[in-house]
């Protein structure tokens, strides 16, 4: 289960053109959750703003179960340090096969857990998109309480 303190690992392959399907995803991985691996895969999809800003769309379940969503973005003007990628998850289940469950209200509401990804090469020298998500980090200001000195 996604919980908004979820600090995890995941990985994304692109699917090849063999095993791509018209609507399919672009590409498919898996997320560790509380130990187990839960499919994961992300569509290419284009941005409704008017930009020619595109961005992967993340469905983190298996078909038929309760699923959770977020979006992935190239960081197309990177530092050196920077990962290949940002986003996001949401922190909101959805059941399956129910259309608009959640009111936008509850979306904009919903804890979101930070996912940061960069690209990288297999022993194979095949590519795979290496993703931390981490929850998102607090603004307040961190007191002599906590740090003990």
């Amino acid at each position: 289960m996604l919980t908004e303190a979820t600090r995890t690992t995941a990985v994304l392959f692109p699917v090849d053109e063999d095993h791509a399907r018209e609507n399919g995803p672009t590409f498919t991985g898996s997320i560790k959750l509380e130990g187990v691996s839960v499919p994961l895969s992300a569509f290419l999809k284009d941005a409704k703003n008017g930009t020619d800003t595109r961005y992967l769309d993340l469905s983190i379940g298996a078909k038929g179960q309760v699923h959770y969503s977020g979006r992935l973005f190239r960081n197309e003007k990177k530092g050196t340090k920077s990962p290949d990628y940002t986003g996001y998850l949401v922190v909101l289940p959805m059941s399956p096969d129910v259309k608009n469950e959640h009111s936008d209200k509850e979306w904009e509401a919903a804890p979101r857990l930070t996912v940061f990804g960069r690209r990288t090469r297999n022993a194979d020298n095949s590519v795979r998109i290496a993703l931390d998500v981490l929850p998102q980090r607090s603004n307040e200001t961190v007191s002599d309480e906590e740090v003990g000195f």
